[in-house]
């Protein structure tokens, strides 16, 4: 699934980023020719302009092979105008006087001393219904203009081959720069989907990694409750102590599977954000006092103390509920894990605009690898364990902080460990 992604994400890129590059270079073309054709028109039209005759007229009948080499100087230089502006192109000139006759005004390219292949040039000018366009002719392409003039008509034509050759020239550019954009863009398409799927990969191991290990605590408890129920079947006279003892077990087999399963859903509808929040401004000093007095018997029938050092009047905004359950999270954690006889200390103060909890419980410190798993699901530092839990209560409290925009971290210090939970405090 992850790799049919990140191929999905690739192709969408690709597909993405060749649309652009070609309405780029389709844009780039069509204002090149468009430029160009604009410069040739802009020369045609100069060329049309010229009055001066620079040669003597010449018949389009076919039978008129005069010999015109002395008439024309392909190498004289760009016909230069009154206001001093220049025919930037290589073009010719023909004024028609009649439908056989023309007198060639001015040629820089092309080679009239043939007169049945300028008749059949010109021939193909006027056949065209438009006043301009693009004829070819043997190995000349070019772009004509034709004008009515009291003379007669007047005809223009400028040579297309450097337009051609510099077309061919952008078109081979354009196309080797556009495959090396796309294989460069490709590796980096690749490379950012790896960078983009990773945290739907991570999202997808956890999911998957949580129906195991919440199937895998399942089924401890179903087979309990199976067992005891097959035993209570099979041994209708056994007696009442045995009887009260398989009874017992599915009870606290049900409870534990009660536990874990609201547990579950907790952090269910925190995946969903469905997670229905009274929020409003609350007393944190109040909720974790009145937590202090559920947990303090419980410590002490395990030997442990309690102290605090809780400021008073530290207000938040947030759910009264959900603080709660975090700090009794904290507050059962450390009746569990801390050591016999030790003192477990809870702290609340303000820093700045910080409202911060803290829970101290003396022990063995948490290996440092330990510290940035503590508080991933299922996830314990003695896997044996068990009894002490499921490993969801700090997941649990993960959650709660960030639906109150807050943080939770521990600290291993060296004979214990401490819990924080920090949010802002209320304005």
């Amino acid at each position: 699934m992850i790799r049919k992604l990140r191929w999905k994400f690739v192709l969408i890129n690709m597909v993405l980023v060749t649309l652009i590059l070609s309405a780029v270079f389709t844009f780039i073309l069509i204002s090149t020719r468009s430029s160009l054709e604009r410069d040739s028109m802009e020369a045609l039209r100069q060329a049309v302009s010229l009055s001066e005759l620079m040669h003597p007229g010449f018949g389009l009948d076919e039978d008129d092979d005069e010999d015109d080499d002395d008439r024309f100087d392909d190498d004289r230089p760009p016909l230069d105008f009154a206001n001093g502006q220049r025919v930037s192109l290589p073009y010719f000139t023909v004024q028609l006087v009649s439908s056989d006759t023309g007198i060639i005004l001015s040629n820089q390219f092309f080679d009239t001393s043939d007169s049945s292949a300028l008749q059949e040039v010109i021939q193909l000018a006027l056949d065209e219904d438009c006043d301009s366009g693009e004829i070819r002719y043997d190995s000349y392409s070019m772009r004509f203009l034709k004008e009515e003039t009291l003379f007669g008509t007047r005809l223009a034509f400028v040579d297309l081959s450097q337009e051609t050759s510099t077309m061919q020239g952008l078109v081979r550019t354009l196309t080797l720069v556009g495959l090396s954009s796309l294989a460069i863009f490709f590796l980096i398409s690749i490379a950012l989907a790896r960078w983009a799927v990773r945290p739907v990969e991570k999202s997808w191991k956890q999911q998957r990694q949580f129906v195991s290990d919440a199937s895998h605590e399942l089924k401890t408890p179903l087979a309990v409750i199976q067992s005891s129920m097959e035993l209570l079947d099979q041994s209708p006279d056994a007696d009442a102590e045995k009887r009260g003892r398989w009874m017992d077990n599915i009870r606290v087999s049900t409870g534990q599977m009660r536990t874990l399963v609201e547990e579950l859903l907790v952090l269910a509808r925190s995946d969903n954000a469905t997670q229905q929040l009274n929020l409003g401004p609350q007393d944190m000093s109040d909720i974790t006092a009145s937590s202090l007095l559920l947990f303090e018997p419980m410590a002490f029938e395990k030997g442990k103390l309690m102290e605090d050092e809780i400021e008073e009047g530290v207000t938040v905004h947030g759910d009264a509920a959900m603080l709660k359950r975090l700090v009794d999270i904290y507050l059962d954690n450390a009746c569990k894990y801390a050591a016999e006889g030790s003192t477990i200390r809870v702290g609340l103060k303000s820093e700045g605009k910080k409202a911060v909890l803290s829970v101290y419980s003396p022990g063995t410190p948490i290996p440092a690898d330990a510290l940035e798993r503590i508080f991933e699901r299922f996830y314990r530092v003695d896997a044996s364990r068990t009894e002490e839990g499921y490993g969801l209560g700090l997941s649990i409290a993960v959650e709660i902080a960030r639906a109150h925009h807050g943080k939770v971290w521990a600290e291993a210090e060296r004979d214990g460990n401490t819990f924080y939970f920090s949010l802002p405090r209320e304005k």
